[in-house]
């Protein structure tokens, strides 16, 4: 008899390939072929997607086959999206501050972006904006997975006095 057994390391980012498939195998003659459903004829397989993955192994001089499928997993999608406390507009020499809008973890790294990109010393997960653009915050997890919002727009508004104003009576 020929038995299968393997172990699994699933992906660590959603939508990465870094999971894999340690295939040992025991009885029979030693000298076997591999058949994967994903078209791999290897004992072992690296760089893996999520899904499942069927591999059947047969005995070269037995004529024996046996069947083993692995499911590899991965995480839910990281997602970031912003908000604003109060009014994304406001008067020349306040701020907005944002905010991300679903939990802010202390274990992730927090990254504010504007236009020129990453703003300097801006790595918490909230950020008082002054200058009127379109903001965006990229969150890093522990297992270094990376998602980044939408832009969120903030307008500072400047008012000029009127100049060369008169009245008569």
């Amino acid at each position: 008899n020929m038995s299968l057994s393997t172990s699994q390391t699933n992906v660590v980012c959603n939508g990465g390939s870094d999971g894999s498939i340690d295939l040992s195998v025991s009885g029979g003659s030693g000298s076997y072929t591999y058949s994967w459903s994903n078209g791999a004829t290897t004992q072992d397989l690296t760089s893996l997607s999520a899904g499942t993955y069927t591999v059947t192994v047969t005995d070269a001089v037995c004529s024996i086959t046996s069947t083993s499928t692995v499911t590899i997993t991965e995480p839910a999608a990281l997602s970031v999206s912003v908000q604003s406390v109060g009014s994304s507009t406001v008067c020349s020499g306040s701020t907005v501050t944002l905010n991300m809008s679903t939990y802010a973890s202390p274990a992730n790294t927090y990254q504010w972006n504007d236009a020129n990109g990453p703003i300097s010393g801006a790595n918490t997960s909230s950020y008082d904006a002054s200058v009127s653009g379109t903001y965006s915050l990229t969150v890093t997890t522990p297992d270094g997975c990376t998602a980044t919002s939408s832009g969120f727009a903030v307008s500072i508004v400047s008012m000029t006095p009127p100049t060369g104003l008169s009245t008569s009576n």
